[in-house]
């Protein structure tokens, strides 16, 4: 009786893994921006062109949805040479010192078709959990045969969580550079397709 308990339940978990879907962020399709307030009038955004990623979920359900990606902080764009300069310098994100950006989910909850993950989002070696509310489109099929699914949200940091302290007011006390990021995330993924005679490592 263990042993057919022990063959069910792994029978379970092979079948549990087919339903999941595996996705490869496509970098031409795919925005990570991010903007923050300027002088209190205004509000300058960014961009970081350089990123790996990937997402899986199962369709059917969308709370084990999960996601990592890794950015090279030396690839911040606002468009402004000298800004994007002092960007990657120790005033901010000091590229030299930790060049990358990671988020990492650590679970995903879904309620009403509305998925919010939660996950660990690490800048100059800390690491904070933050939630990121998502709507997920598709899958399609595209004009090459492959599947595409996408998905965008939006969520707030606060720079100085990060050792990002840079600061600076003026005469009437508004600050140069606000404490307040926001990040939104417009992702297109393609699907991962198994290649043909590849063992299934859970067998």
């Amino acid at each position: 009786m263990p042993k057919l308990l022990i063959a069910l339940l792994g029978a379970g978990v092979v079948a549990s893994a087919t339903f999941a879907d595996s996705f490869k962020v496509d970098p031409m399709h795919t925005e990570i921006e991010f903007g923050v307030r300027h002088t209190g009038i205004s509000t300058v955004k960014g961009t970081f062109n350089e990123f790996t990623g990937d997402f899986g979920y199962d369709p059917a359900d969308l709370s084990t949805f999960r996601a990592e990606a890794t950015i090279q902080v030396a690839s911040v764009d606002t468009r402004v040479q000298p800004r994007d300069e002092d960007l990657r310098s120790a005033n901010f994100f000091d590229a030299e010192k930790w060049p990358e950006i990671t988020f990492k989910t650590t679970r995903a909850e879904e309620n009403d078709g509305k998925v919010t993950l939660y996950g660990d989002l690490t800048i100059r070696d800390v690491t904070k959990e933050i939630a990121l509310p998502i709507t997920i489109y598709g899958p399609i099929t595209d004009m090459s045969g492959e599947t595409r699914v996408g998905f965008e949200g939006a969520t707030k940091i606060d720079r100085r969580d990060y050792g990002i302290t840079y600061a600076g007011t003026l005469a009437g006390g508004d600050l140069i550079i606000g404490n307040e990021i926001t990040i939104h995330i417009i992702c297109e993924g393609v699907k991962q397709v198994e290649e043909a005679g590849q063992a299934d490592p859970t067998e």
